[in-house]
C-alpha cells in the first residue's frame, strides 16, 4: 500500500528490525536462504555489439591491442583514440569477442558517456557476479566493491569503456588488476587529452582505412551478400570519395546491395547528392572532417527507403532513433503506443501528400502494427541507418553518432517538435512498463533520457517533451543513485522554476520530489522542512482544498507518519479525505485512495476499531465498485488485512491476506513491493494463530522476494531475514521440546504429503 507521497506505510511494522521475533541474528542463515544460483562462467554484461560484417582484421592496431586474454604484462588501460567514424567500438568489440572466444571470464562493456551511466553498469556487474558486499542498495558502494574485486580476482577479465566523452567522468572509475589477469578498454574521440593517459594508460590511434583495406571492405562486404558483381574498375575512386572512413564506405555498401547498383551508379549518384548538399551545408562549415560525406551517403540512403511501402515509417523512424542513446535502444521504446502513433502521422501525412483522395474517400484508414514498425527497423538496418538486433531487449536499436547527428541536422525543423515530444512519452510508457528487478532496462532508459535531453537542449523545454525528466529522477531514486538522484532533482528544480515560474504546477512536482530525495538521502531535515513549507505554499497559492494542495499535505502526511507523528498524520489524511470527498464527491477514485489511508494511519495510531470498521466498507466497495484485480481493490485489501491484524483478529486477518496475496501475484506480480508487504501481513497472521511452518515459508518468500528486488544487503532484506531466523529458530525450540529430542534445521519437503497442514 502506497500513501499520496508514494511512501510505503502497511509494511513498517511489519518490516521493522524491532519487530516481534527479530532478536536472533544469523546472517550466514539469512543469506543462505535465499537460494541464489552459482555463477556461471563466462559472464557477458552489457549491450555487446555484433560482429560487422567485412569487418577488416587491421593487424596493425590489434597487434597494438595484444591477444585479448593473454598472460604477460598489459599498460593499465588501452584508450583507441580516433575521429568519429573511423571504427573504434567495432575495433573494440571484435576485441571483447575475441576475448570471449579465448577463454576470458567476464566481459563487461560499459556505455562511458557519463559517471552515471558507468556507475549503474559496474553496480549491476557487482551483483551479476556476485560481488562480496554488493547489496543493490547503493550503486556507488556496489561500484567501488566491484572494483576491488576486479583487482584482487585472479579470474580473467576485459572491461570496455565505449565512447569517453568527459575525462571527468572516468577519472575515479578505471579498473586495476593486481595479478595481471585483466584488461581496460577504452574508446573516444579526445584528442591530447593527459586525464586519459596517466597512471600507465596508453593511447592507441585509429585512424581512417587505408586504401587497401578499404578496397578489402568493399569487395568483402558485397561478395557476402553475392553482390560481387556490384564490384568495378570505379570501385577505388569511391572509396576516395568517401574518404576512406569506415562508417561512410558502411552506408554506401549497404546502400549498393539493396538497390543493386555498382560502384559507379553510386558515385554518380553520391557525387550529384553531394552537389545539391553545398547549397545547405558548405564544405567550410563541417564541424567533422567527414561529417560531408555521412550526410551525403544518409541523404541517398533516406531516398531509397522512401520508395519502399515502410518508407514514410522509416524515416520517422530514424528521426526518433537521432535523438536517443546511440549506444542502445530498448525494445520497450519502439512498442509503446506513442511511437505507433507518431508513425500513424507521418504515413497520414505521406498519404494526403500523393493520395488524398484515399483518405477524403475513407477508403483507407491510417494505423500502424508493431509488426510495421519492426519492418521499418529491419529496412533501416538493411541500408545500414541503424543496427537492428531483435534479440537484445535493452540494445534492441543502435546507430552511430555521426549517422544521428546528420539526421538531425537535415530534418525539417518543423517536424522537430513533435519528435521531441514523441520521444518524451515513448520513454515515459516504456518505464511504465518495466518491472522492478529489470535493473538492466532501467539503466538503458536512463542512457536514453540522458540522450534526448542532451540532443533537444533549450527545444526539449518548448516543444513541451520536458516531462522526460520526471520518470528519469524517479528511476535514479528506485536504483539507489541517491547522489546522482539529489543533483538531478536539485537542477530540474532550478530550470523549472527558471524557465516556468515558481507558480507552475511543473516546478511543484519538481520542488515535491526534491523533497522526497532529501528524505531518502537520509537529509530528514531539511526534506522535512521542505515538504513543511510546501504545504503552506500550495494552501496560499491554490486555495486548502485544491487538488495540488490536497496532493502535497498527502506527502506530507506521509513524512509524519514515518517520523513517528502518529496524530499529525492521521490529522492531515482526514483533512486530505475530506477535501476530497467535497470536491470530487463520495465514490472517486482519488477519494477512496486517501480513505484508504486514513484507514491505515488508524491501525498505525492504535485505532484498531475505527480501523477495520473503515477498512470493511472500502474492501467491500472496492471489490463491488471495480472488481477485484483494480488497483484500488488490491490496496483496500491490503489494508483490510492491516486492520485486523491491529485488532488481533488473526484469523480474519489470515484469511483477507491469503486471498490478497493470490490476487496481487496474479495482476502485479510475485516480487512487487505490495505483494512482499501483503504476504508478510499473512505471515505474521499464521505466526499469532500457530501455523508456524506455514508462516516460516510465507516469510522465507518475502525474504527471497526483497533480496531479488533490492538485494541480499538491503536492510529491508536483513531486517526480514533476522525475522526468519528468530521464527525458525522457535520452530526448532518448539517441536524439539515436543519430540524431546534435538529437531535438524527446517528444510522444505521437495513432494509434501499430499493434504498435510505443516501449522
Amino acid at each position: 500500500m502506497r500513501v499520496d507521497g508514494g511512501l510505503g506505510i502497511a509494511g513498517d511494522t511489519f518490516g521493522s528490525a524491532n519487530a516481534p521475533y527479530s532478536q536472533v541474528v544469523n546472517i550466514e542463515t539469512v543469506h543462505g536462504g535465499l537460494g541464489d544460483p552459482p555463477v556461471e562462467w563466462p559472464v557477458v554484461i552489457g549491450g555487446l555489439p555484433l560482429r560487422a560484417s567485412a569487418s577488416q582484421p587491421r593487424a596493425g592496431l590489434r597487434r597494438e591491442l595484444g591477444p585479448p586474454g593473454g598472460p604477460g604484462p598489459r599498460p593499465s588501460a588501452q584508450v583507441l583514440v580516433g575521429e568519429g567514424g573511423v571504427g573504434k567500438t567495432q575495433l573494440a568489440a571484435a576485441h571483447a569477442h575475441a576475448a570471449l572466444a579465448a577463454g576470458v571470464d567476464l566481459v563487461l562493456w560499459v556505455p562511458a558517456g557519463d559517471a552515471g551511466q558507468i556507475v549503474a553498469a559496474y553496480g549491476e556487474a557487482a551483483l551479476r557476479v556476485r560481488v562480496p558486499g554488493a547489496a543493490g542498495q547503493d550503486p556507488h558502494a556496489d561500484a567501488r566493491a566491484f572494483l576491488d574485486w576486479l583487482t584482487a580476482t585472479s579470474r580473467r577479465w576485459l572491461v570496455v569503456l565505449d565512447d569517453i566523452t568527459g575525462a571527468e567522468d572516468v577519472s575515479a572509475w578505471w579498473p586495476g588488476s593486481a595479478r595481471g589477469t585483466g584488461q581496460v578498454l577504452a574508446t573516444t574521440r579526445l584528442r591530447d587529452e593527459p586525464r586519459l593517459t596517466g597512471q600507465g594508460r596508453v593511447v592507441v590511434g585509429v585512424g581512417l582505412f587505408t586504401s587497401a583495406e578499404a578496397m578489402a571492405y568493399l569487395t568483402e562486404r558485397l561478395a557476402h551478400d553475392g553482390k560481387a558483381h556490384l564490384l568495378d574498375d570505379t570501385a577505388e575512386a569511391l572509396a576516395r570519395a568517401l574518404g576512406h572512413l569506415p562508417l561512410a564506405l558502411g552506408h554506401a555498401a549497404a546502400y549498393m546491395i539493396r538497390e543493386e547498383v555498382c560502384c559507379a551508379v553510386y558515385l554518380e549518384r553520391f557525387t550529384a547528392r553531394a552537389a545539391r548538399l553545398d547549397a545547405v551545408l558548405p564544405r567550410w562549415a563541417d564541424a567533422d572532417a567527414y561529417g560531408r560525406q555521412i550526410t551525403t551517403a544518409l541523404l541517398l540512403a533516406l531516398e531509397a527507403t522512401d520508395h519502399h511501402p515502410q518508407g514514410p515509417h522509416a524515416r520517422a523512424v530514424l528521426q526518433i532513433a537521432a535523438h536517443l542513446d546511440p549506444a542502445g535502444q530498448p525494445a520497450a521504446l519502439w512498442s509503446t503506443p506513442r511511437v505507433h502513433a507518431h508513425l500513424g502521422r507521418a504515413l497520414y501525412r505521406t498519404i494526403e501528400e500523393h493520395a488524398p483522395h484515399l483518405l477524403r474517400d475513407h477508403v483507407l484508414t491510417v494505423a500502424v502494427t508493431q509488426t510495421q514498425v519492426d519492418q521499418a527497423l529491419r529496412l533501416l538496418h538493411r541500408y545500414g541507418l541503424i543496427g537492428h538486433d531483435p534479440a537484445s531487449a535493452t540494445h534492441t536499436v543502435r546507430i552511430h553518432a555521426l549517422t544521428a547527428r546528420a539526421v538531425r541536422e537535415t530534418m525539417p525543423d518543423e517536424r522537430l517538435d513533435e519528435v521531441l515530444t514523441t520521444a518524451s512519452g515513448a520513454l515515459h510508457e516504456a518505464w511504465d512498463e518495466v518491472g522492478l528487478a529489470q535493473r538492466d532496462l532501467h539503466s538503458a532508459l536512463r542512457a536514453n533520457a540522458r540522450e534526448l535531453i542532451a540532443t533537444a537542449g533549450e527545444r526539449l523545454w518548448s516543444a513541451g517533451g520536458h516531462s522526460v525528466v520526471f520518470p528519469l529522477g524517479d528511476s535514479l531514486l528506485r536504483a539507489g543513485l541517491l547522489r546522482e538522484g539529489l543533483a538531478f532533482w536539485r537542477n530540474v528544480t532550478a530550470e523549472c522554476e527558471r524557465r516556468l515560474g515558481p507558480e507552475h504546477h511543473l516546478t511543484g512536482m519538481a520542488r515535491t520530489r526534491l523533497a522526497d530525495v532529501l528524505w531518502q538521502a537520509g537529509d530528514q531535515d531539511e526534506g522535512f522542512e521542505l515538504a513543511s513549507r510546501l504545504t503552506r505554499e500550495f494552501a496560499v497559492r491554490y486555495g486548502p482544498k485544491h487538488p495540488e494542495t490536497l496532493t502535497v499535505r498527502g506527502e506530507f502526511a506521509g513524512r509524519c507518519l514515518a517520523l513517528g507523528h502518529v496524530d499529525i498524520a492521521v490529522q492531515l489524511f482526514e483533512e486530505v479525505a475530506a477535501g476530497r470527498t467535497e470536491s470530487l464527491g463520495t465514490d472517486h477514485p482519488d477519494v477512496i485512495h486517501s480513505r484508504i489511508n486514513v484507514a491505515m494511519a488508524y491501525a498505525a495510531a492504535g485505532r484498531a476499531d475505527e480501523s477495520v470498521e473503515l477498512a470493511e466498507s472500502l474492501a467491500q466497495y472496492c471489490r463491488a465498485e471495480w472488481g477485484p484485480d483494480a488497483n484500488l481493490a488490491l490496496e483496500a485489501g491490503v489494508c483490510l488485512g492491516t486492520a485486523y491484524l491491529a485488532a488481533k483478529r488473526f484469523d480474519e486477518a489470515a484469511t483477507v491476506l491469503r486471498r490478497v496475496v493470490a490476487e496481487q501475484e496474479r495482476v502485479r506480480g510475485a516480487d512487487h513491493p505490495d505483494t512482499l508487504g501483503a504476504r508478510l501481513g499473512l505471515a505474521q497472521s499464521l505466526w499469532e494463530r500457530g501455523h508456524r511452518g506455514q508462516a516460516v515459508e510465507h516469510l522465507r518468500d518475502v525474504v527471497r522476494g526483497t533480496a531479488r528486488v533490492r538485494g541480499a544487503n538491503h536492510p529491508m532484506t536483513v531486517a526480514y531475514g533476522r525475522q526468519l531466523a528468530g521464527w525458525e529458530q522457535e520452530t526448532r525450540k518448539g517441536l524439539s521440546a515436543f519430540f524431546g529430542r534435538r529437531v535438524p534445521p527446517f528444510r522444505r519437503p521437495k513432494h509434501p504429503p499430499a493434504g498435510e497442514d505443516e501449522g
